[in-house]
């Protein structure tokens, strides 16, 4: 089978050609293992327990996707993308950042330094998404409620894929990519998914287990994707330009204020108490940014390696550790605290 063209510059995100029908690929999603895991799991683990074949398609998937994409995987014969499981700063030549300089009437530190502003000034959110990400992976409740809602409509996800937020939530009379009208059973599975994501303050699910939550968005240019979520969660801001900026404090009461003043939805009390700005265990939001990591690609390893991996977890905590560049004892924490949370093997599920 020839391989499909690719546009000079461009890298083909395609499914390798060899492994096209590939069972592993058929109903739920394939989470590529990034090379450096990959490498780090093989070399503690050892490369004499994994079925030979199985490597070579991880390594050609991981291969197909690279290093610094935001596709993390393959679901419904395309890749899947998520800009938070491994976040990286955008990445510039100095080609390209002194073009835009020379373009700009800038200098090159001006631009360098811009970038800098930007990139610190967006971390924060990203850091609290993912450990909002790490912290819904590990609650009980939205796993079983994830499971009922993905096994209610299960040939509805597998013909449709999962439905967006959106005015096409509103006006239910089609449906993404179809012209035909849509029947009262479709607009039952769109409506409910729509109650997810407001349930559980997602913007989407970009697949099964891959939830993408609520991101900062200032300023606002629409409207209609949010209008369900203002409605449960989260406040409107509208801060006209006449007026002068509050200090830093006053601001931050002042939001603080608008967003707690009304009692949290009891399955999302553990998640705002660990937000408040008050609380000074604050730092959980990072540790549960790395579990959102560890626990998904636990469950990729042991879901397609689970032979290679009987009673092997202490070399999987090192190649984990490696890889995520913290210690051995960290990784035995947080797994500790997984497994309190959702059982000793909830790995195999």
């Amino acid at each position: 089978m020839c391989q499909r063209p690719v546009l000079p510059g461009l890298i083909s995100t395609a499914i390798p050609d060899q492994y096209r029908g590939h069972p592993l690929l058929q109903g739920m999603p394939f989470f590529t293992l990034p090379n450096a895991l990959l490498d780090a799991v093989v070399q503690n683990v050892g490369r004499q327990r994994f079925d030979t074949d199985l490597l070579d398609m991880e390594r050609a998937f991981s291969n197909a996707l690279g290093e610094s994409t935001s596709n993390v995987g393959y679901w419904r014969d395309a890749p899947v993308e998520s800009s938070l499981l491994r976040p990286m700063a955008m990445q510039f030549s100095d080609r390209q950042i002194a073009d835009f300089a020379a373009a700009n009437g800038l200098t090159v530190a001006a631009v360098q330094c811009s970038l800098a502003v930007g990139d610190d000034r967006l971390q924060w959110t990203v850091i609290a998404r993912r450990g909002y990400c790490g912290w819904l992976m590990t609650n009980r409740q939205f796993l079983d409620e994830h499971a009922a809602i993905f096994g209610n409509w299960a040939d509805e996800v597998r013909r449709r894929g999962i439905p967006a937020m959106g005015p096409v939530v509103r006006d239910v009379s089609s449906f993404p990519g179809n012209v035909m009208r849509a029947t009262a059973s479709t607009r039952d599975f769109i409506q409910e998914f729509e109650q997810f994501f407001i349930r559980w303050r997602l913007e989407a699910l970009t697949a099964p287990w891959l939830p993408a939550p609520l991101a900062l968005k200032l300023p606002v240019v629409d409207l209609s994707p949010l209008v369900g979520h203002m409605r449960h969660g989260g406040t409107t801001f509208y801060l006209p330009d006449i007026l002068p900026i509050p200090s830093r404090d006053e601001f931050r009461n002042i939001l603080e204020e608008s967003l707690r003043r009304r009692r949290s939805a009891d399955h999302l009390a553990e998640w705002t108490r660990i937000v408040r700005s008050g609380n000074p265990a604050r730092n959980q939001i990072h540790r549960y940014s790395r579990i959102f990591e560890i626990q998904h690609y636990m469950r990729a390893i042991y879901g397609r390696h689970s032979q290679a991996m009987y009673r092997k977890q202490s070399s999987l905590v090192m190649a984990l550790a490696s890889f995520l560049d913290v210690n051995e004892a960290t990784i035995k924490n947080d797994l500790q605290h997984i497994g309190r949370r959702l059982g000793s093997d909830w790995y195999l599920h």
